[in-house]
């Protein structure tokens, strides 16, 4: 599989939820005007699944997507199924119109009583793109953190600093968008277009995900 063109939506022009608006409005117009250069950027899309906040982000936004919460006991199969469809149909827009999906890969140290739930979801985004033909990297939570601080032992809030450091003015919210922003990051620059120049030190991640367009995906 040779590496994504450009034939969809950019990265940068994908539309995100005005939840308080009830309306779509694009980066562009977040971001403001954009150069014609703008058009040769991939649509490539970063997600940092989460039953109760799924972080989704392209080359210059980041958005949530809320599942809900449950009752911390008690909590029936129709409410679990329910909020896994409610994440999973949010996610379609993005999924289907990306040439690239970059998704974080399960911990498999975890074990929280949601494990199982995201699990079931982590599996439907890659079916999903396996059956729609979007091409889809894994990205280890530590390989992650390398790309955005330089070390794998890095905490959470050691990856949104390190976000908001190198991204001065684009908004974002929590760990989960910091996430999917260092994803999408991966993935734009390993197909040449960074969102902001990367050390080496942090670029070797790069050299740990199998990128779909090496066979080893």
């Amino acid at each position: 599989m040779s590496a994504p063109t450009t034939s969809r939506v950019s990265s940068d022009q994908m539309p995100l939820l005005d939840a308080s608006a009830g309306t779509e409005v694009t980066a562009a117009a977040v971001q403001g005007e954009q150069g014609t250069a703008a058009a040769a950027i991939p649509c490539v899309i970063g997600v940092d699944l989460s039953l109760s906040s799924t972080g989704v982000a392209g080359g210059t936004w980041a958005l949530s997507i809320a599942g809900g919460a449950l009752p911390r006991k008690g909590a029936t199969l129709l409410q679990k199924w329910e909020r896994l469809k409610k994440v999973r149909s949010e996610l379609l827009t993005y999924l289907d119109s990306a040439e690239l999906v970059v998704l974080e890969a399960p911990s498999y140290g975890s074990n929280d009583p949601g494990s199982h739930e995201r699990a079931a979801l982590w599996w439907f985004v890659v079916g999903r793109c396996l059956a729609r033909e979007v091409p889809l990297a894994t990205v280890a939570p530590t390989t992650l953190k390398v790309y955005a601080t330089g070390s794998g032992r890095a905490k959470k809030e050691d990856v949104v600093q390190a976000v908001a450091t190198r991204r001065p003015g684009l908004e974002f919210k929590g760990n989960d968008q910091a996430d999917a922003l260092v994803l999408a990051a991966m993935g734009l620059d390993a197909l040449g277009h960074p969102p902001v120049p990367m050390p080496q030190t942090h670029r070797r991640a790069l050299a740990s995900v199998a990128w779909p367009w090496t066979g080893e995906a």
